[in-house]
């Protein structure tokens, strides 16, 4: 069963993006895991040991999102990659369309 990976910003949306995560990651079916973007050091790393067929949320806002893209800029990644605007600005998520609900943005990278 594919187990679901957390990556949020502490800072996005005010401050209140981890508690977006957990609150989010408590509706969705599945084992889910939490991560503190600042945290990660080696995207190549920490995306290598997750497994094909898990899938990845991103949680926080335009800046969140544009730091998991530079980051992983040129990487093959395997995972579905998910978005959930918790920012302040969010223009990304109203672009695509997202309404307040995770989007697969997996396409977009």
């Amino acid at each position: 069963m594919a187990k679901g990976h957390v990556i949020y910003n502490p800072l996005a949306g005010n401050g209140t993006a981890e508690e977006d995560a957990k609150q989010l990651g408590a509706l969705l079916d599945g084992d889910m895991e939490y991560y503190d973007m600042t945290h990660i050091i080696n995207y190549e790393a920490f995306l290598g040991s997750l497994e094909k067929d898990d899938y990845l949320l991103i949680v926080g806002g335009d800046g969140t999102l544009n730091c998991f893209v530079n980051d992983t800029e040129g990487m093959e990644i395997q995972q579905e990659i998910l978005y959930f605007a918790s920012g302040s600005g969010n223009d990304f998520a109203r672009d695509v369309g997202a309404n307040g609900n995770p989007v697969v943005i997996t396409k977009y990278l």
